[in-house]
């Protein structure tokens, strides 16, 4: 997401959730009652859109992780400052926060529509559909941001109430959450509970194909696990150290030549960015610490996120 860094107090991030729920869904507003009729026939077929939306959602309950490392990776934060997200999963709760700006009142607007993403069409994002952060409703039925003043949930817990995607509701600030950043908070649907495989997928490879993120922290109630990149010329120096409970800490380095080159879009354009005239292709090749190439059986494939092993 794009963000500003303005701070916003509570009062106005309030006001503003309150009027957004007035003037895009017409809930709290005064109407007549044919007004009120054709309001509920708008959001009904809203609805009806919305369910739609939900049917398309990413089937893996895992996949959600690394749409919100990839909304970390585009969004923008202040000089000097080393992007990072951690993640923590203490069920019935999954945690994660980002050192961003913090949000502006388009991020909001983004996630309270469908189909919209501030960061969409635009060179150098990765995100599709603006659905990124939709992916959050595999595993959790009231998601909440806290970010830059704005303190909301959505409410999917009514299976048949879709609007639920979309259509945010204030909450109170927590004192114990982060006020700088943006931290968002995921309860585990009813009956449910968070796992450490959540995090299966991620690895520290990541790094070497995400713009501005430098440390990825992962945190369960048996390993704390630390990932950093460092960049020295092409050099990108991997990092791992792993703590689990009972157990000496670990500490790994892996070297990578990372190699990027820029090739054109004439021939096979993106449908859905046809602005693109061209895109960049990465390649990142294992090193020992002298700089000589390693050989390994196989290698991952990444277009920005792991796809698979060849």
């Amino acid at each position: 997401m794009q963000v500003q860094g303005a701070d916003r107090s509570n009062d106005e991030g309030r006001d503003f959730i309150e009027q957004l729920r007035r003037s895009k869904f017409m809930i709290g507003m005064s109407l007549s009652p044919d007004a009120a009729e054709a309001a509920e026939g708008l959001r009904q077929d809203l609805s009806s859109a919305l369910r739609l939306l939900s049917e398309d959602l990413y089937s893996t309950k895992t996949h959600f992780v690394l749409e919100l490392i990839q909304n970390a990776d585009d969004n923008s934060y202040g000089a000097g400052v080393a992007p990072q997200i951690q993640i923590s999963v203490a069920s019935p709760t999954l945690k994660v926060w980002n050192n961003e700006l913090g949000f502006t009142q388009d991020n909001v607007r983004a996630l309270c529509s469908v189909g919209r993403s501030t960061k969409a069409k635009r060179a150098g994002f990765i995100g599709e559909k603006g659905i990124g952060f939709k992916s959050v409703f595999q595993i959790s039925n009231k998601p909440e941001i806290h970010s830059n003043g704005f303190h909301f949930r959505f409410d999917m817990s009514d299976p048949e109430q879709h609007l639920g995607y979309i259509v945010p509701t204030w909450v109170a600030p927590d004192a114990e959450i982060a006020s700088e950043g943006t931290t968002i908070i995921l309860p585990a649907k009813e009956g449910e509970i968070h796992s450490a495989a959540v995090l299966a997928e991620l690895d520290a490879r990541l790094l070497l194909f995400l713009r501005k993120l430098r440390q990825i922290d992962l945190q369960t109630l048996e390993e704390v696990v630390s990932m950093r990149c460092e960049d020295d010329g092409g050099v990108v120096t991997l990092e791992t150290h792993r703590q689990a409970e009972g157990m000496d800490a670990t500490d790994t380095r892996q070297h990578f030549l990372r190699v990027a080159t820029t090739v054109s879009m004439t021939e096979a354009p993106d449908d859905k960015r046809p602005q693109l005239g061209e895109s960049e292709l990465i390649l990142a090749f294992p090193i020992d610490d002298t700089g000589k190439a390693l050989t390994t059986a196989d290698c991952a494939t990444f277009a920005f996120l792991p796809i698979r092993d060849f």
